[in-house]
């Protein structure tokens, strides 16, 4: 099924204000006619033209089992289903919480920048699983016509049995939708990640506070546990690409990336400049570190002047490797091993590509060379300050 785009002419958006209750009617009644703006069939939202956008975090706790009635859980799923955890500067939520959850139109007012979109939206599927380990409600919503998006997303509230943690998982795939004027695409082209990311992690904040009792709970006008409660700090767990993310572990997708593209950025550095990946690597150390930082700096400057072997022979090139291997296997317990090939391999080919690059450059103008050397010198130092060195 492929819904037709051809009568769609955007939402209805306003300046400084919002819509009345009569207005916000018709709006319902015209979103109950509406179809998806988007070929909801399994597989296509998995296509390269969608982005993925996923967020995850613990928001509170409760007794280990299965959840308790009237409890953390139960209260902050139905906060959810009536878009509580929404924050109001960014899009508000209009709908009727007396409805059956599947089926339910949410018209969403997105706000920004003074300007306001009413956008359609239907909850197409509900589910609840429970089994020994864990409890898990979720909800679809997908985008109508006369959306700013087109996509679906999904709100996963999970209680790990064991612990009593309760974690809370948003995950979109979406691309852009219809607008009402060529310059609502433009600002929704350059706004829309920033406002994606806040709204993500803003949704997580709000509901740590409901669960704290930080926050009134609309359902009952009173809080959802006592303020005594203790409100969980860690970070909110963010990702956003083009491939949908693999399962509900974000921590270890983002760490399993982390294992593979770290070791990759130490050893370019290292081939770059042969001080600088185990700079970057003994950051935190402080006598080590500082040692290595101006050890890295003193290279960068004695790397112009004349005399220096190219980094491509035999003992500079192994150098090189080794200084790569180290930095990318510094201070971790396991896979020392992979992560030392990758930094070795790193280091050895940004070393060659960047003396054929320097030496081509140099060929067609002394000028170009040196700012070629400039460049490398600004990569090397931006690694640095990614790693605090």
């Amino acid at each position: 099924m492929r819904p037709p785009t051809s009568r769609s002419r955007g939402p209805d958006w306003r300046l400084l204000r919002g819509w009345s209750e009569e207005e916000l009617e018709r709006a319902c009644k015209r979103a109950r006619r509406a179809r998806s703006n988007f070929d909801p069939r399994p597989g296509e939202l998995a296509k390269r033209r969608f982005r993925h956008v996923c967020s995850q975090a613990r928001v509170a706790r409760e007794p280990p089992g299965p959840p308790m009635p009237g409890g953390a859980f139960e209260r902050l799923w139905d906060a959810i289903c009536r878009f509580e955890h929404s924050d109001p500067r960014i899009v508000v939520a209009h709908l009727r919480p007396d409805e059956p959850l599947r089926g339910r139109i949410v018209l969403l007012e997105v706000r920004v920048l003074g300007l306001r979109y009413l956008c359609p939206a239907r909850i197409v599927a509900a589910r609840a699983h429970s089994d020994g380990a864990r409890t898990l409600r979720a909800l679809a919503l997908d985008t109508l016509e006369d959306h700013l998006e087109r996509g679906r997303e999904w709100f996963l509230l999970r209680k790990d049995h064991a612990t009593g943690e309760i974690h809370f998982r948003l995950q979109a795939a979406w691309r852009p939708g219809d607008f009402p004027n060529a310059w609502s695409h433009a600002g929704f082209l350059a706004l829309a990640p920033r406002y994606q990311r806040a709204w993500h992690r803003l949704a997580h904040l709000r509901l740590r506070r409901l669960a704290a009792g930080l926050a009134p709970h609309v359902g009952d006008g009173g809080p959802i546990f006592s303020a005594r409660i203790e409100m969980p700090a860690e970070p909110v767990v963010f990702y956003a690409g083009r491939k949908p993310p693999r399962d509900v572990h974000l921590e270890g997708e983002e760490e399993e990336m982390r294992g593979i593209v770290e070791p990759l950025l130490l050893g370019m550095a290292s081939g770059l400049r042969s001080l600088a990946g185990p700079a970057a690597a003994m950051h935190g150390r402080k006598v080590a570190g500082r040692v290595f930082a101006a050890l890295a700096a003193a290279e960068m400057v004695a790397d112009k002047l004349p005399g220096i072997p190219p980094r491509t022979r035999l003992l500079p090139l192994a150098a090189r490797a080794v200084s790569g291997a180290l930095a990318a296997s510094a201070g971790i317990e396991g896979g020392r091993m992979v992560r030392g090939i990758l930094g070795a391999a790193s280091a050895v080919a940004s070393a060659g590509m960047a003396t054929a690059l320097r030496l081509r450059a140099h060929r067609l103008s002394p000028l170009f060379g040196f700012a070629l050397g400039a460049a490398e010198d600004l990569v090397v130092g931006r690694v640095l300050r990614q790693r605090g060195a």
